[in-house]
């Protein structure tokens, strides 16, 4: 598995069909990997994002303007540092702003009365909780995922990521609406790389 993704990142790179590749890797196998990919192809040029040297809080900003101003075969970082990296403040309030504008629409053609009328109220409310929530606590970053101009996003052992949010109007059993923060944070990563024409590869032997 991870040379079919080395061999894949390389052969991307190499035939144009991608500018800047992020290989994710879980951190106990960081090391591997990065074997792997210079053993397979030792004269391309790898950022080798160490989790506890490169992405140290007094090492971040540095590493960040690599990501966004170097030319490499591949970029590899583990899963401890790509989750510290997330979109930034105004894609979450643009998105919880058109999210709040469906909802709108959606109760006005709901049944008065009915009880999708009242499982809209309540989301609404929620919405209009977090978009408030959203501008009170304004997170200052050193890293947006958006500006780091990824057109290949590489995930190994994605099954990691696999608890989404999923928002239902059915009462499922067994059915959790709140997902993890880590993996809500790569649904949207991967939504932005393939709004951008980007390509995504998901890989897990799980």
């Amino acid at each position: 598995k991870t040379l079919t993704m080395t061999c894949g990142a390389y052969e991307a790179k190499r035939l144009e069909m991608t500018e800047k590749t992020l290989i994710v890797t879980p951190e106990e196998s960081f090391q591997e990997f990065v074997k792997t990919f210079a053993y397979a192809y030792p004269h391309a040029k790898i950022f080798a994002i160490h989790p506890k040297k490169d992405f140290a809080k007094k090492k971040q900003k540095q590493t960040i303007r690599k990501i966004k101003n170097e030319d490499y075969t591949a970029i590899i970082m583990a899963d401890s540092s790509f989750n510290l990296i997330d979109m930034s403040n105004e894609y979450y309030l643009r998105k919880k702003e058109r999210e709040i504008r469906t909802c709108k629409r959606e109760l006005e053609a709901a049944e008065k009365r009915s009880l999708e009328e009242q499982v809209l109220k309540r989301r609404l409310n929620a919405l209009e909780k977090q978009l408030d929530k959203l501008k009170r606590e304004w997170k200052l970053s050193s890293a947006c995922f958006e500006e780091l101009g990824i057109t290949m996003l590489m995930i190994d052992e994605s099954h990691h990521y696999k608890n989404i949010s999923l928002d239902s109007r059915l009462n499922i059993v067994g059915h959790h609406s709140k997902g993890s923060e880590k993996s809500d944070s790569l649904l949207e990563k991967v939504h932005h790389v393939l709004k951008q024409k980007g390509k995504v590869v998901f890989a897990t032997g799980t």
